[in-house]
């Protein structure tokens, strides 16, 4: 009986996380600075806010953006292994389905054949959480 989690083919697939490229903060902060510093020193107090809100919300979406794209290419790198991975996921089902209604088979026979042999018409069905049944591992 063959086990369906087991691969013929390959051993394990080294897993490479997802690791954002590094962001120089270094020019935004001068950006900030120089406005900062062409502000006049009166214009600026603690009832007008939000004076420099938009240029951190500017720079704060063109960072995400940069993200996102560099998210994009990388699941794109792995969408090939992740469809090898849906396919083969979808045909060991099948499979191991095949060999559980093939397993109840055997047992219906083998519980036939005992009845005959031992002259008893009751057929005693097996549950298959027996130990020689496989498992599907935890999803």
């Amino acid at each position: 009986m063959r086990w369906f989690w087991q691969r013929e083919d390959e051993g394990p697939v080294a897993e490479e996380p997802f690791r954002p490229g590094r962001v120089d903060h270094g020019p935004f902060q001068n950006d900030l600075l120089a406005t900062v510093n062409r502000l006049l020193p009166s214009a600026v107090d603690e009832a007008t806010p939000h004076v420099l809100d938009g240029l951190i919300d500017r720079y704060t979406a063109v960072q995400m953006a940069r993200l996102v794209k560099q998210w994009a290419i990388y699941q794109h790198e792995l969408m090939p292994e992740l469809i090898e991975a849906q396919a083969e996921l979808a045909y060991e089902t099948v499979m191991y389905e095949a060999d559980q209604r093939d397993l109840i088979e055997r047992r219906h026979a083998r519980d036939a054949a005992y009845a005959r042999l031992t002259g008893t018409e009751e057929l005693r069905p097996q549950p298959l959480t027996e130990p020689d049944v496989p498992r599907r591992p935890e999803e």
